[in-house]
């Protein structure tokens, strides 16, 4: 075997490769000391096998005269010998070529060409117009038949001839998917679906086949309840000595087919439908009394379906109280919240001390006595109150020294 050397330097498809099934192919021959091949015209020899060395041949063609110049040849492989559907099923491929230079007639040992060279790329894009073997042909149907106004296409036929459906005797029939293991499309008519029977009745917009246990018939969709979104301003109050007034408002509720709303609201928690309903989705309540207390407020939708949106609604009641007599005490104070009560801490004006108050019952206007914290200058100016870690800590000015 000649130590010789294959170089593949083109291997392109043509525009019309697919459809002529050939492949222009170009190498370089040299000598085992890199000379190239002299001008001549010879047989050459290619062939096609699942190895780079030994294995099995896959394909063989011979191309009886090839020109040669400065060691380069071109030819095109395929037109004497197809592939056909070798590039579809076959795996990586290696090209073996021989190279008559001698012109005996016969491809001695020594003008085989090593080692073979792969086979990639261009190859299987001549499968570009094919799939799985089979030509773009096979998948191509031209549908010769014609469909009158009004009906659809359910079949097409290999002659290209069409069954159409949608006519007045089926006055129910679609196309429908099968929900089963088998995956494929079932005709809806008249005659039955899958074997059960259907009403002749025709369905209304909007309606739906159901199996009532005998037959499939045209019905309404079950109704979807509507939806209650309750808002309300403001949701915590504080009370004067007159009403505060509180807004429910049903505005952002909604049916989810469209139908219009009605309105009903819940103050005292009685928790039963409305009997009593309005198209106005606000109303204003005036509170006289402290407390927490639950609202609702309710829609109901064009079916009779109702839904029920509730909210907590906190009142307060200010009430007067004076947690530490002295004059000019209420100057420097800071306010926080000190186990769910009101706190005060305070600067006393006679002796510069800083106080610390809290109420009992804030809502009842009962404080502890006041407490003095520091008593050394001004200690009480500027005093902040915070609660920290489950504690009162208040931060004050240096003290005076």
């Amino acid at each position: 075997m000649k130590n010789g050397l294959v170089v593949v330097l083109l291997a392109l498809a043509s525009p019309c490769l697919a459809q002529s099934g050939t492949i222009t192919y170009q190498g370089s021959l040299c000598h085992p000391d890199g000379r190239p091949i002299s001008e001549s015209s010879c047989r050459m020899y290619f062939a096609l096998y699942d190895a780079v060395a030994a294995g099995r041949q896959l394909w063989t063609e011979t191309e009886t005269s090839v020109t040669i110049r400065q060691g380069l040849f071109s030819v095109i492989l395929g037109d004497g010998a197809p592939f056909g559907t070798l590039f579809s099923t076959a795996g990586p491929v290696w090209l073996e070529v021989a190279a008559d230079l001698d012109q005996d007639g016969t491809f001695e040992t020594g003008e085989v060409y090593a080692p073979r060279q792969p086979f990639a790329g261009v190859p299987w894009a001549r499968e570009a117009a094919r799939l799985q073997g089979l030509e773009a042909a096979a998948f191509q149907r031209r549908i010769t038949g014609t469909a009158p106004a009004g009906r659809f296409i359910r079949t097409i036929n290999a002659n290209g001839s069409i069954f159409t459906g949608g006519d007045a005797a089926r006055p129910v029939e679609y196309a429908v998917h099968a929900a089963d293991a088998t995956t494929v499309l079932v005709a809806l008519s008249a005659s039955g679906l899958r074997g059960r029977p259907v009403t002749t009745t025709a369905p209304l917009v909007g309606q739906m086949l159901r199996w009532n246990g005998s037959a499939w018939g045209p019905v309404a969709p079950d109704n979807q309840p509507p939806v209650a979104l309750l808002d309300v301003k403001p949701e915590m109050i504080y009370l004067s000595s007159t009403s505060e007034t509180v807004q429910l408002d049903l505005r952002a509720s909604y049916d989810p087919e469209g139908t219009p709303l009605t309105y009903a609201f819940d103050f005292m928690l009685a928790g039963s439908t409305p009997t009593e309903w309005s198209t106005i989705p606000i109303t204003a309540v005036f509170i006289r009394e402290p407390g927490d207390m639950l609202v609702g407020g309710w829609v109901r939708d064009a079916a009779g379906a109702v839904a029920r949106s509730q909210t907590m609604l906190y009142v307060y009641r200010w009430i007067a109280a004076t947690p530490a007599m002295s004059a000019n005490v209420g100057q420097h104070a800071s306010q926080a919240l000190v186990g769910f009560q009101p706190a005060v801490a305070f600067y006393g004006v006679s002796n510069g001390n800083l106080n610390y108050v809290r109420a009992i019952a804030a809502g009842q206007g009962l404080w502890s006595a006041p407490v003095t914290v520091d008593s050394v200058g001004d200690v009480g100016q500027y005093a902040s109150l915070e609660f920290v870690d489950g504690q009162p800590a208040i931060v004050g000015p240096p003290r005076d020294r």
